[in-house]
């Protein structure tokens, strides 16, 4: 597949971006800038804006795009189908560097959010004829779509093949219990609706207001960070249709310290843009890990001192 003929305006990175190579992950992997920065104007090139950062369905997306997702080494890999040497100048020239890494895409965005429409549709229609109860799925960043359904054995999905809807880019997955998908691994609880990326509520700002948010507010627990616990939090939180967060729960425990700290800062999140289905405000659930990484911050405390000092001086 050819690259795209549209035209886009390049992307200045921020100074920001200027990070040390031997700034390091801990064992679980905590996205540091470039990553980020990159992610930005990725979302700008196709159609973001400083008031709702990241990506939307409606975007404005090119044939050649099939997602992005943060590496193991910290760096955003964008994955595409074509012509990879082209296609990094080309970024490379429109976000302003290159540290980013280039994937290679299944299929392109586009086409993942149309068979995500037209599943969803026979899912509505046909569905009932499948017994077993509870499915899930997930977009995943090389195009494909994860979908994990409740059963005994792979019956089921030869069942939903046949009866509900199929495609080259669905990746099936049976468990006895559906909940939330994680990197594939399935997260069981009872609730049945949890929000999908396709009409999923959004903080004020987007995705990296969010994560500037937690940042900026964590309070590192000093019994955990005594102990040096680090990691990720996972949570599940409602958005409600009006916006509002309700029922914040753990979805996997780290330590009863950092469980706790997770549960506060998600309670304080301002009012979501709700969730939409058929154009119209629902529930809907959300889940977040939120990542406890103490070189992360120390680094916060010590930026606080920084510029309390320099208000002092001025």
């Amino acid at each position: 597949m050819s690259c795209s003929n549209k035209i886009y305006k390049s992307v200045p990175v921020k100074e920001k971006m200027e990070v040390s190579s031997d700034s390091q992950s801990d064992e679980e992997g905590a996205v540091q800038e470039p990553a980020w920065t990159y992610f930005e104007g990725l979302s700008y090139l196709f159609g973001a804006d400083s008031t709702c950062v990241g990506m939307t369905d409606d975007m404005d997306f090119p044939e050649w795009y099939s997602g992005c997702v943060v590496n193991d080494r910290n760096r955003l890999t964008i994955n595409v189908i074509g012509d990879t040497l082209r296609l990094r100048h080309m970024l490379a020239d429109l976000l302003g560097g290159d540290e980013f890494d280039l994937g290679e895409g299944v299929c392109s965005k586009n086409e993942q959010i149309k068979t995500r429409e037209l599943m969803n549709e026979a899912i509505s229609r046909n569905y009932s004829k499948i017994a077993q109860g509870n499915m899930s799925s997930g977009s995943n960043p090389d195009g494909t779509i994860d979908v994990c359904i409740q059963g005994d054995n792979d019956s089921i999905i030869d069942l939903f093949k046949r009866e509900v809807f199929d495609s080259p880019i669905l990746r099936f997955k049976v468990a006895e219990e559906v909940g939330i998908v994680l990197d594939f691994e399935v997260l069981n609880y009872n609730d049945k609706l949890f929000a999908t990326d396709d009409s999923s509520p959004q903080f004020p700002g987007g995705q990296t207001a969010m994560l500037d948010y937690i940042y900026d507010n964590l309070r590192y627990p000093k019994e955990a960070y005594d102990r040096e616990i680090q990691g990720r939090v996972y949570v599940k939180f409602l958005v409600d249709k009006t916006g509002d967060i309700d029922s914040v729960q753990i979805l996997r425990s780290k330590d009863p310290f950092l469980d706790a700290e997770a549960l506060r800062i998600v309670s304080t999140f301002p009012k979501f843009t709700p969730g939409k289905m058929d154009g119209n405000p629902i529930d809907q659930w959300m889940a977040l890990p939120i990542m406890f990484k103490m070189s992360d911050y120390d680094e916060r405390l010590n930026k606080k001192s920084i510029d309390r000092q320099g208000c002092k001086l001025d």
